[in-house]
């Protein structure tokens, strides 16, 4: 009898056992495939916003097209309407008519520049904002497979610098050359420098926007270097650009005077200071120097400054004539670029006041 119990009962607890291990089989089962549903979820997610970054890309791309094409139209049309009016004896109503449309067409495209530089800097801020995302997903992808996320984490700020730089670095390569320097690490050259006579911030014009003096570039890499990072001009390399997170209008140091306006971009050194506002203590805090800067007289702000910048030789002529007024505050959480009055140019006899994206300003 008690052997037959003893079989009993060792029958009872195999099968309980083999049960408990089944249960166990079925519970890791279980878990792995919700394990893969996770992991597939989060493949999904990051496949989405790639795709909407390119797409938005794309978006940004073709406007930057359609307004470089609009650009070079608008100055066909006018060198071929002022050729008219040079040979005709008499200027004709008509061609005048065609000038002044022209002029309009050329304002509402320096909206359209200024927004699409405003949109451009959306991008990039959303991009920041989507790469801090794909981290957390590749944490939770790390914590799925059973490693720490620990150090992924901690490295994370680091990272979005990077993945921030990476895209100036994709952006930018077409344009120039990308290399390494004792003073500011990887830096970046425009090809434009191969002409001895290129300066930042001398190819395009001022706007007036509601966040202040707004660089319209006309260079297919200025809505980054121009609005992003600082210019240094180096004694054996020319001038150079460091990568930066902070957008603004633009990072200029600013100097007016009777007869004239000038404008520095602001050092790399500045950098070290993010969401920081500048004064006209900027240009002797940080050594800028006449060579640095670009003048044009008062009366040709208004103008495409390309044309009408004048010899880096009388700098140091200029700038004894002029005042610092940089004014680069903070406004809601947002750069202003401050400089000359808007008020006062307009006013002026003397100049021809640049674009304003504030119509009802005065």
């Amino acid at each position: 009898m008690k052997r037959v119990l003893s079989s009993s009962l060792l029958a009872a607890v195999s099968v309980a056992v083999i049960s408990c291990d089944q249960s166990k089989e079925d519970t890791s089962a279980i878990e792995q495939r919700l394990e893969e549903l996770e992991r597939g979820k989060i493949e999904d997610q990051k496949r989405q916003q790639a795709l909407e970054q390119e797409l938005a890309d794309q978006k940004i791309a073709r406007e930057w097209e359609a307004i470089e094409r609009e650009r070079s139209l608008i100055a066909e049309a006018k060198a071929h309407l002022e050729a008219q009016t040079q040979t005709n004896a008499q200027t004709d109503v008509l061609a005048l008519a065609e000038l002044e449309a022209l002029r309009l067409r050329d304002e509402e495209l320096a909206a359209r520049e200024a927004q699409a530089a405003l949109t451009q800097a959306d991008l990039i801020e959303e991009r920041s904002r989507l790469a801090s995302e794909k981290l957390k997903l590749d944490e939770q992808a790390l914590a799925l497979a059973g490693r720490e996320a620990g150090p992924f984490a901690q490295a994370r700020d680091a990272e979005i610098d990077t993945v921030d730089y990476q895209f100036f670095n994709n952006a930018l390569s077409p344009y120039g050359s990308w290399y390494e320097t004792a003073e500011y690490g990887s830096v970046w050259q425009p090809a434009a420098c191969s002409d001895p006579t290129w300066r930042p911030y001398s190819r395009g014009h001022w706007v007036c926007s509601d966040r202040g003096w707004t660089w319209v570039s006309s260079e297919p890499f200025g809505w980054a270097t121009y609005h992003y990072g600082r210019w240094a001009l180096l004694q054996d390399r020319r001038w150079i650009w460091v990568p930066g997170s902070e957008w603004a209008p633009s990072w200029c140091t600013w100097r007016s005077g009777d007869s004239h306006i000038g404008w520095a971009p602001l050092p790399p050194e500045t950098l070290a200071y993010t969401h920081h506002a500048w004064d006209s203590r900027v240009e002797s805090q940080y050594g800028i120097g006449a060579s640095s800067f670009n003048f044009v007289d008062i009366g040709n702000f208004g103008n495409s400054i390309s044309s009408y910048c004048l010899p880096v030789a009388q700098n140091t002529s200029f700038f004894q004539i002029t005042t610092n007024i940089t004014n680069i505050e903070i406004v809601n959480q947002q750069i202003f670029s401050g400089g000359p009055s808007y008020r006062g140019l307009s006013k002026s006899k003397k100049t021809q006041a640049p674009h304003s994206l504030l119509p009802n300003r005065t």
